[in-house]
């Protein structure tokens, strides 16, 4: 593993409970619509734009499946040579406003980069809905695979389902997903990873289950995930705690890959931007160039960094050091 700091970077800390708390009581409730509105917060603001970091775009309207126009943008890069396009796909509380920060992490480094607001959020039209973050999805997948052929996805939070979902349904180069929460099984992998062990937080599951669709099936969906995968994640996660994310990562059919990182929930970009930066660019270089001496030794660097890393926090003993892989079908 790289690891970018030994400080704690607190940026939401009252998310530290509130995910597994949201699941029980709407589970109490025995509502879905409640678990819905809970989880999701729309913020229909956009308080930044490319243009603001210095970035031209081009404002797209497409269509979902039902109808719903769906605001996005497309920032090209600035570099002399295009690699491809990468849509980013937002957490449950964020507008595409938010995620012009990033654009700095890709634009300048042969990516386009496509920004979007799920139904309901930002400048899309609709309410919001789990169902509205699939179809959205969808739409802003088909119109960059149809106009580009190398397209990769960066997900964020509850973003990394989505497009997890997104992989098992279109061919694209490579899937980034940074600090995946899965919410079909977030309660009671929250609630073991504190040592709170009760069957009784088993609703929270039931309730994320019943209150989606089966398109958050998450551990079902990365088993179709056939493209390059990069799991980020902190070990410090407040929110999806490290052991769901592993999880899946065993679940995945490789190529996959696993960088772990400080910080809380999806802060990794703010804790250290630089490594963040510099880490997950060359990952989608090596892919899409298929530089393989370089993809091999960048992956086993990475290997090597990863094993003492867990060895140094106690979380494996080197007989299972010796036979841990990060990088590939490990």
């Amino acid at each position: 593993m790289l690891r970018s700091s030994t400080r704690r970077l607190r940026l939401f800390p009252k998310w530290r409970f509130t995910w597994s708390a949201l699941f029980i009581a709407a589970g109490v409730c025995g509502c879905g619509d409640t678990l819905q509105s809970l989880v999701l917060r729309p913020s229909k603001e956009i308080r930044r734009t490319p243009e603001e970091f210095g970035f031209t775009y081009e404002t797209l309207t497409l269509t979902d499946e039902h109808g719903t126009p769906i605001s996005a943008w497309r920032v090209p890069t600035t570099s002399e040579t295009k690699l491809g396009t990468i849509v980013v796909v937002p957490g449950n509380d964020a507008n595409k406003g938010r995620y012009t920060v990033g654009l700095q992490f890709f634009v300048d480094f042969g990516w386009d980069v496509i920004l979007y607001d799920y139904q309901g959020f930002g400048e899309s039209g609709g309410s919001a809905t789990f169902d509205g973050l699939i179809t959205s999805s969808r739409a802003v997948f088909k119109h960059a695979t149809e106009n580009d052929s190398v397209v990769a996805g960066l997900g964020i939070s509850l973003g990394a389902p989505v497009l997890i979902r997104m992989a098992a349904e279109f061919d694209l180069a490579a899937i980034v997903m940074d600090g995946t929460v899965n919410i079909w099984e977030i309660t009671t992998q929250w609630t073991d990873s504190h040592g709170i062990g009760n069957d009784l937080f088993g609703i929270g599951n039931v309730v994320a289950a019943l209150s989606s669709t089966e398109d958050f099936d998450t551990v079902r969906w990365i088993a179709q995930a056939t493209e390059p995968k990069l799991f980020v994640h902190s070990l410090a996660d407040n929110v999806a705690p490290f052991e769901g994310a592993m999880a899946l990562y065993r679940a995945a059919p490789s190529p996959k890959h696993f960088f772990i990182v400080e910080g809380e929930h999806a802060t990794a970009q703010f804790f250290d931007p630089g490594l963040y930066r510099n880490i997950i660019n060359a990952w989608l270089t090596s892919i899409v160039l298929r530089d393989e001496a370089f993809t091999q030794q960048y992956l086993a660097i990475l290997d090597e960094e990863v094993r003492a890393t867990l060895l140094e926090l106690g979380l494996i003993t080197p007989e299972q050091a010796a036979g841990l892989t990060v990088s590939g079908g490990g």
